[in-house]
């Protein structure tokens, strides 16, 4: 056991203590487990967890390149890399998000669109 995992069950705050048995529980059923890593804080924070209990290291991390990403984002990736110690695999998409767009049209609805409609 990790010492953030056994740091983490001194705190009162349940969330981080269910996160951290979460992410046991799902790596010791998984044979082969994969993590997306967007770049994003949120998956900045699975990444930790995982790397805090993902004693084997046994999960592959990868990251799927739609055309659209920024230069901050790709080095933000390679800072994880060495910060963590892993590799996250580059993925380009089938077909880039512009590309999309040229063949089949500009996306009616945006991010924020789709956010308040499914809070809605």
């Amino acid at each position: 056991m990790s010492k953030a995992f056994e740091a983490s069950l001194d705190t009162k705050n349940f969330a981080i203590i269910d996160g951290y048995a979460k992410a046991v529980s799902v790596l010791s059923r998984s044979h082969t487990p994969l993590c997306s890593i967007s770049g994003g804080s949120d998956s900045d924070i699975v990444l930790d967890v995982i790397q805090n209990v993902d004693e084997k290291k046994k999960v592959r991390y990868f990251w799927i390149d739609t055309g659209l990403e920024y230069r901050a984002t790709k080095e933000h990736l390679d800072d994880l890399e060495r910060k963590y110690g892993i590799e996250i695999e580059r993925i380009k998409a089938c077909k880039p998000i512009p590309v999309c767009c040229k063949e089949y049209g500009q996306p009616f609805l945006s991010k924020y669109v789709s956010e308040q409609i499914m809070r809605l």
